[in-house]
């Protein structure tokens, strides 16, 4: 009898150790597809909407800056946004053929056009242009986090010479609802647009993220001539947001997430320059909007990954210069 008792704990100890590894392989099973799958299979968006191609032996030191994404059941060319490479985790797992649900680029780099390599510096006071920002503060940002957001809009703009010649910007806040900031013609100096910007509503009663309201919102409100939109000048969106369209776990999210692309497509259509800055969700630590971003900006090159909220105080020049229209735009 004494004997059965070690045997008994062993047992349970064997037992438990069992279903922790089922419950780890099922928990992997979520984020990773099984082996053998390539650039030319066909894909679900489940745990097989990121894959690499096949790669030769390599050592620590290369960078690989494109992946492949699933687009309607099929995998297109895709590149790292800028000042990202993919991850060595990822890497690894190319020559598996595993799918992966996680953003593979993970990697910070210059190689694959950095946050600090600025290929032109417009004349920031005498660039015009009409600039709206749509910003996210749904309840997955912390209040410290949205106080940060709102000093680096301010901060941007006071780059900027606002008038009438020069920049105009309005905006939108939202998060179960959209909540106007100012229009383009409401913001006529800096002084009312900076002042305009500091009382942007930052309350959330509802966990919802309702990006398709906000879009919307742009696309038949901000860029229009009745709000000041000027016809000669280039149309601007700049996007932040920590992650994608939320309703309800009753609601068909995925549904709602089209339709703000399409919205954000509208948009591009119209001749505007779609920005996105992505943060990273707090409870997911990890980059869960890259889709709709990709789909919301047309082109992972004017997406702008920021690894915390601190990081926008750093980057206020560099997205000043990078708001600013090129010549070739």
């Amino acid at each position: 009898m004494k004997n059965m008792i070690p045997i008994c704990a062993l047992m349970c100890v064997i037992v438990m150790v069992h279903a922790d590894k089922e419950v780890k392989i099922k928990e992997e099973s979520e984020f990773f597809s099984e082996p053998g799958k390539n650039i030319s299979s066909r894909c679900h968006q489940k745990n097989e909407q990121y894959i690499l191609k096949e790669l030769p032996p390599f050592g620590g030191d290369e960078l690989v800056c494109d992946y492949y994404r699933c687009v309607n059941t099929r995998y297109q060319k895709t590149k790292c946004p800028p000042g990202r490479a993919v991850g060595k985790k990822y890497l690894e797992m190319a020559n598996q053929g595993i799918a992966t649900s996680l953003f593979p680029c993970s990697q910070l780099t210059k190689a694959c056009g950095g946050l600090s390599d600025v290929s032109f510096r417009p004349d920031l006071k005498f660039c015009g242009f009409d600039l709206i920002w749509v910003v996210d503060m749904s309840c997955s940002i912390a209040d410290d986090d949205k106080t940060k957001v709102v000093e680096f809009i301010n901060n941007v703009i006071k780059k900027f010479h606002i008038g009438p010649m020069h920049v105009l910007t309005g905006g939108l806040s939202y998060a179960s609802e959209t909540n106007d900031i100012q229009t383009l013609k409401e913001g006529r100096n800096k002084a009312i647009t900076l002042r305009n910007f500091a009382k942007m509503e930052q309350k959330e009663c509802k966990c919802r993220t309702r990006t398709d309201l906000a879009l919307k919102q742009v696309r038949d409100h901000y860029f229009t001539k009745a709000a000041g939109d000027r016809p000669d000048y280039q149309n601007v969106m700049v996007f932040i947001s920590d992650g994608m369209t939320y309703i309800s776990k009753q609601d068909d999210n995925e549904a709602f997430s089209q339709e703000a692309i399409c919205y954000g497509v509208d948009i591009r259509k119209s001749g505007a320059k779609n920005i996105v800055v992505g943060m990273p969700h707090a409870k997911k630590d990890d980059y869960v909007g890259m889709e709709e971003w990709i789909g919301i900006s047309g082109d992972s090159s004017r997406i702008y990954l920021m690894e915390s909220f601190e990081e926008l105080a750093e980057k206020v020049q560099y997205m000043a210069e990078n708001i600013c229209p090129s010549s070739e735009q």
